[in-house]
This record gives C-alpha cells, structure tokens and sequence, in this order.
C-alpha cells in the first residue's frame, strides 16, 4: 500500500529525527584552522633585547634574496612554541644570535638546541660577545660576527 509507512521505515525516521536533534542539541566543535608559519629557508632565533640586530639581519638576507623568517612573522594568535618548532624542523638552516642577553633566554637555547640537533644551526654573535661565554654544545660551532655578512652568507651555503 502506498502511504502507509511500516515498522522499519517508522524507527528509520525516528532514528533520522533523533540524530537531527542531538546535532542541534550539541554543535559539533570546530578546531580553529591551523595557521602555520610559511616555510622559510632560514629561521632566525634571537633575544628580545637583541631585536634591532636580529631586524637588520632579516633585512640584509632578504635584500640577499633569502627566504627568512622570524617570530615576528608568526600570525596573532597562534601557539609560538608549536609554529617555531614547525618552522625550525622545516627550514633549511637556523641562525641563532648570541649575546649575553641571549644566553640567559630559555627560549634562545631551547631554539637553539633543537636546531643544533637537526643538524641546521648556523650561529652569530653580537659585537663585543665573548663566545668563550656559550655553553659548550654551542662552543663546538664558528660563531661568526653578525657585521660580517660575507662571512655567514658562506655559513649559509650561498
């Protein structure tokens, strides 16, 4: 018979109904898109108080035409520790520079240690930096002076 609905088809839309109200009564939770950092061929670590330095070494290696990143170029919002250690294992070489200032940040060394790991750690120093002052697992590296630009465009395989 047309129109007349049996058992199965009855406890079939009531099913469909049942489900419908449970989406309605309880949203599905949605995780915010992941917003990651753009590759880059080179990631820069550096100490706030050290930021004017770490800003004219971006400068000069994109003016290289390098492809280079920072923490600056994170979006807001995002989990930092995540995307700097995404774009740290991502990136072909990370540039770590040293002063005193970046000696005594946990971030500094905790970046640079990861990078040293992978194999990827190129490292500067500031004017004036006793790197005789680093920890012995970055002592084992050249640490070239930041002003020498020629220098560490060699480091970096260029």
């Amino acid at each position: 018979m047309a129109g007349k609905k049996t058992t199965s088809d009855i406890e079939a839309a009531a099913k469909r109904s049942r489900s419908a109200m449970l989406q309605v009564a309880s949203p599905v939770k949605r995780e915010p898109a992941a917003r990651e950092p753009a590759v880059a061929d080179i990631w820069v670590v550096y100490a706030r108080e050290d930021s004017a330095f770490a800003q004219a070494l971006v400068d000069a290696l994109r003016a290289d035409g390098l492809s280079v990143s920072w923490d600056r170029d994170l979006p807001p919002g995002v989990d930092f520790d995540l995307c700097i250690e995404q774009a740290i294992r991502r990136c072909r070489k990370v540039i770590s520079i040293w002063s005193a200032t970046a000696l005594q940040s946990r971030f500094v060394l905790d970046e640079a240690t990861l990078a040293l790991e992978l194999g990827k750690l190129v490292t500067v120093h500031i004017p004036g930096y006793d790197t005789q002052e680093l920890p012995m697992r970055f002592r084992r590296l050249q640490s070239t002076p930041i002003t020498d630009h020629d220098l560490l465009l060699a480091a970096l395989g260029r």
